[in-house]
């Protein structure tokens, strides 16, 4: 498992449920999971939200309060993309993902793996 939310309640809340849900699912749905905590709490929160706000700056978006979230969500989806071919932990697989900015501001994103190969 893997968890690194913005709060230890929240972190430690999310790995714990993983950990007990993990004995009863699948293990490609757990995997799964965990690819997706890592892409949104470490890849998302540590390296992509920086880039897409700077693109976004560079676009006139405020970025607490966009206008063009289509825009926006694609961007996101190009800039975790080339985070992922680069990443070492993907080498060697392909990922089917959703990406998407759930309001209109870059705080959060929903990052869904819908395949892996």
């Amino acid at each position: 498992g893997y968890s690194a939310w913005n709060t230890a309640s929240n972190a430690l809340g999310t790995i714990l449920a993983q950990v007990v849900l993990a004995t009863g699912a699948k293990e490609e749905e757990n995997r799964c999971f965990t690819l997706e905590r890592f892409l949104d709490d470490f890849a998302y929160q540590g390296i992509v939200r920086q880039q897409l706000k700077t693109e976004l700056v560079a676009k006139g978006e405020d970025t607490l309060n966009l206008k063009e979230k289509k825009m926006s969500d694609k961007i996101l989806s190009q800039l975790m993309e080339v985070f992922v071919k680069k990443d070492p932990i993907f080498q060697g697989k392909q990922l089917e993902l959703s990406c998407e900015l759930p309001w209109a501001r870059i705080f959060e994103a929903n990052i869904l793996i819908k395949k892996v190969v």
